[in-house]
């Protein structure tokens, strides 16, 4: 399965160096129809210089009072952007080490977000999504904390959801003391048990998936999931070939939805080939 550590052709598991793909990569975030402010950070991130180019993307979804959790995002986009950069300078990450490699770069970045928050009253209790991925090769990690979300969306077929929402009403269905469509329908669905930034440190999801061509990586916050289930993700994000295309009429949909929340969104479409992106 390739949802697995394996592959889907032979059934072995991943190892080797990766296949040259290329990844053209558009985002957007938008502040939604009833929010002042913006409190998602989304970046994109390329690199070359190493044995392949590579890719990282992160949405980042603050919380917290007043202008927090503007603050908190962007102070997770910093951290990151200081680590990741950081490190691609020193070494090539090895495939194997991808997942380790990005849960340190997240645990920086809520150490960062927690010593900021314990610096300014006004900032206690902040917090923030994460969700990162880095593409090299065939090959997406993700590190992950909170409930934005990250998409694999194959040509054809089913697509799924890679991540697991930390949300309160999440882990209640999980351990069976609500249904999922009690989870889904709950006006507490957006309480998070895990988040960046609100302890010294936190539990850190991590995942490993093959891509191939015409796959489909979508990371997003939760002002579209709230808004677009998961078959009319997949079927707008395939219906664009243009990634651009794509988190502009997701957005609109979710606009049209109500836009509750901000909207983020980043989308990356593999193609054969070890040069180009946008």
């Amino acid at each position: 399965r390739r949802e697995s550590r394996f592959c889907a052709n032979c059934g072995a598991p991943f190892d080797g160096q990766p296949i040259s793909l290329t990844y053209t990569v558009a985002h957007v975030s938008d502040v939604g129809q009833l929010r002042s402010n913006n409190e998602d950070s989304v970046r994109v991130w390329s690199f070359a210089g190493h044995s392949l180019p590579a890719w990282a993307l992160l949405v980042a979804d603050g919380m917290g009072g007043a202008a927090s959790g503007e603050v908190a995002s962007s102070c997770v986009a910093a951290a990151v952007e200081q680590e990741i950069v950081a490190r691609w300078n020193a070494s090539d990450p090895k495939p194997e080490d991808l997942e380790r490699w990005l849960r340190v770069i997240l645990r920086q970045a809520n150490a960062s977000v927690y010593r900021q928050a314990q610096s300014d009253p006004a900032l206690h209790g902040m917090g923030s999504t994460a969700t990162l991925a880095w593409l090299e090769g065939d090959r997406v990690a993700i590190a992950h904390v909170g409930d934005s979300r990250a998409y694999l969306i194959p040509p054809s077929g089913p697509g799924w959801q890679i991540t697991r929402d930390h949300t309160m009403v999440n882990l209640l269905a999980a351990i069976g003391e609500m249904t999922a469509e009690e989870a889904a329908a709950s006006p507490e669905n957006n309480l998070l048990y895990r988040a960046i930034g609100v302890a010294p440190k936190v539990e850190i999801d991590s995942y490993i998936r093959r891509m191939q061509v015409g796959d489909r990586l979508v990371l997003c916050s939760d002002g579209l999931t709230r808004h677009v289930p998961d078959e009319e993700l997949i079927a707008i994000a395939r219906q664009h070939i243009d990634p651009a295309n794509a988190c502009q009429a997701l957005v609109a949909w979710a606009n049209q939805r109500g836009g509750e929340d901000n909207i983020s969104i980043v989308v990356a479409l593999a193609k054969a080939g070890a040069s180009g992106s946008s």
